[in-house]
């Protein structure tokens, strides 16, 4: 598994140096009998055309992300006497899971609530066709054990508070993902929401263990992106439609750092780095060729001491770090493969020019 500084427990990581399969080397459960795998590579419908819903509602009907056919869930109430459904725990309202184990194999979301989501413990092993958790609202971790090995959004809601636990998610598009409220893309097209909350979404990690692979954005808010605390992985995209990191800078978003140890690769076309606004150092380093995947990772400071090392899973051109042990005015070398580079902490944000992402 990946190490982390300071001798930082490895659990929930993968056994792959970033694979997702689940811990102690087990298969990830088939999808349901007679279901086809679903291709998320776009943003396109969430739902699938073969999966109908008896109601005669719009799921599964191709075009639109998912986002529009969650607003259907909404008519669900509690009065129902029977309703067909391909999630996996659903509630109309709040849903908290406080311990226990929990392995859910769904075609929609594995957790599923209409609310907020509150997760205090337990152990999660999901996999799912759509979303590994899905809030309306707020969903927060504060502990447990939670491994996502296949999903289209492994963690979404419109806010997201990552405190603690051991988390490990596998995407086919964005890996965590706040969005919704009242500037989502439906609302704005179609006057509705997943959520009444207005305020601006966001995803704030402050503790914990976090790996990411996704094949879309890795951390992605359509508000603010703060990082206060924990340990964070990502493996992000391969290629440069999305970013490791994506902040919301559109709807007057931020991406802060402010704690914690947090290693982001991916393709640098849409790659963004922490904004000096943050209170801890952090550089991006933008690469001109290609690193293939299984290359080392390496970042020592002056003294040879190595303060991170990690094996990339997927392909990558684009490095974000930021770690405490990164002082002003201090000097550091990021190996890359046979590549290694000098970066001097000469702001809170460090770019680098000699690539052809975005700079810090």
């Amino acid at each position: 598994p990946p190490e982390l500084p300071n001798g930082t427990e490895q659990g929930g990581f993968p056994d792959n140096q970033g694979g997702m399969n689940p811990q102690g080397g087990e298969t990830p459960p088939e999808m349901p009998q007679g279901t086809q795998p679903q291709d998320r590579g776009g943003r396109t419908d969430r739902g699938t055309d073969n999966q109908t819903d008896p109601s005669g509602d719009m799921r599964g009907q191709g075009g639109m992300r998912g986002d529009f056919s969650d607003m259907f869930d909404r008519e669900w109430s509690y009065g129902s006497d029977t309703e067909a459904s391909t999630k996996g725990l659903k509630s109309g309202g709040n849903l908290t899971v406080s311990g226990g184990s929990i392995t859910v194999n769904s075609v929609d979301d594995c957790i599923h609530a209409n609310g907020s989501i509150t997760v205090t413990g337990g152990t999660f092993r999901l996999s799912t066709g759509d979303d590994g958790f899905h809030a309306d609202d707020t969903l927060t971790v504060s502990d447990g054990d939670i491994t996502v090995s296949q999903s289209y959004e492994g963690l979404e809601g419109h806010l997201i508070y990552i405190g603690g636990g051991t988390i490990s998610v596998t995407a086919s598009d964005d890996g965590l993902n706040a969005g919704g409220g009242s500037s989502a893309m439906f609302g704005r097209m179609f006057g509705v929401s997943d959520t009444t909350d207005s305020s601006l979404p966001t995803l704030k990690i402050s503790g914990g263990t976090l790996y990411v692979n996704a094949d879309g954005d890795g951390l992605d808010s359509n508000g603010d992106l703060i990082v206060e605390g924990g340990n964070i992985i990502v493996d992000g995209p391969a290629g440069s439609g999305n970013g490791a990191l994506d902040s919301g800078s559109e709807n007057g978003g931020s991406i802060i750092c402010n704690g914690g140890t947090i290693l982001a690769i991916g393709a640098s076309g849409m790659a963004e780095s922490f904004e000096s606004d943050s209170t801890q150092c952090s550089f991006i380093k933008n690469f001109s060729g290609t690193m293939q995947a299984g290359t080392q990772i390496t970042v020592s400071d002056e003294s040879g001491k190595t303060i991170f090392e990690y094996k990339s899973a997927k392909t990558f051109n684009s490095v974000v770090f930021s770690s405490p042990e990164l002082v002003l005015g201090s000097t550091y070398t990021i190996a890359v493969g046979n590549q290694t580079e000098t970066i001097t902490i000469e702001s809170i944000s460090n770019g680098d020019s000699s690539g052809f992402g975005m700079q810090g």
